[in-house]
């Protein structure tokens, strides 16, 4: 779950969120031991990477997740 934090302040929830309404699933791979953590990959990240292309900039408040990092 972790790594889902690290990618929301990348990509808000809305971006990471499927149609079906759920987050898209991460698939855990090699074992970091010097932060004792796994690492992991979207399995979708094409699709995820293509949602956040299409993101209407014009409309500011689609972007209040990311608002908050940089106010």
């Amino acid at each position: 779950m972790a790594l889902r934090g690290q990618l929301k302040c990348m990509w808000a929830e809305d971006i990471l969120t499927g149609n079906d309404g759920n987050l898209e699933l991460v698939q855990w791979g090699g074992y970091m031991s010097r932060v004792n953590k796994y690492q992991g990959s979207l399995i979708k990240k094409e699709i995820v990477s293509n949602r956040f292309e299409r993101k209407d900039t014009t409309d500011v408040n689609k972007w209040q997740d990311l608002r908050y990092l940089w106010d």
